[in-house]
């Protein structure tokens, strides 16, 4: 089945689990794909934003039936460098959302509205996923320790170093 893919985004009846409709993420200039977490409904319940590995958030309106009647991505990007999101949470107004960027090691604050990210925020290494509660965002790190003066460091993939035992 196509739609049991990792590009995939699927809109399921709740009570049969039957596919009511199934779209692809868009592609990016890094290719595209479902990000292991991050898809939310807005408050208003006429969005629905999924994180994209190829450095994006989709946004996919649904009209009166829910079913998408427009798309929309917002590109997440530092220069030429797409920011890889993961975990999401809508602000409590629905204006922005926060999304862990995993790779870059930090929790960016992006304006629906704007369709830019308003803020960056370092946070630990590989952040997964972000809560809100009040005025504090709570953020989940998949990485081990990001590395401290005169810590031995190691590689992480395309991210910044981190903490190793040494040898």
């Amino acid at each position: 089945n196509e739609w049991l893919a990792h590009d995939a985004v699927l809109f399921l009846d709740a009570a049969s689990g039957e596919i009511q409709q199934a779209t692809h993420l868009s592609k990016t200039e890094e290719d595209s794909g479902g990000s292991y977490k991050g898809i939310s409904f807005t408050p208003d319940g006429e969005t629905v934003i999924a994180s994209n590995i190829g450095g994006a958030l989709d946004l996919f309106h649904l009209n009166e039936k829910g079913t998408i009647a427009q798309r929309d991505r917002i590109l997440l990007k530092e220069g030429n460098t797409s920011l890889i999101p993961s975990g999401l949470e809508l602000s409590r107004d629905g204006k922005s959302v926060f999304v862990a960027l995993c790779v870059s090691n930090e929790l960016a604050e992006v304006s629906l509205t704007e369709k830019k990210i308003l803020r960056r925020i370092p946070v630990g290494n590989m952040p997964f996923d972000v809560c809100l509660d009040g005025k504090r965002a709570y953020v989940t790190n998949f990485g081990g320790a990001l590395p401290g003066a005169g810590d031995t460091a190691g590689p992480s993939g395309d991210g910044q170093p981190v903490k190793v035992d040494p040898v």
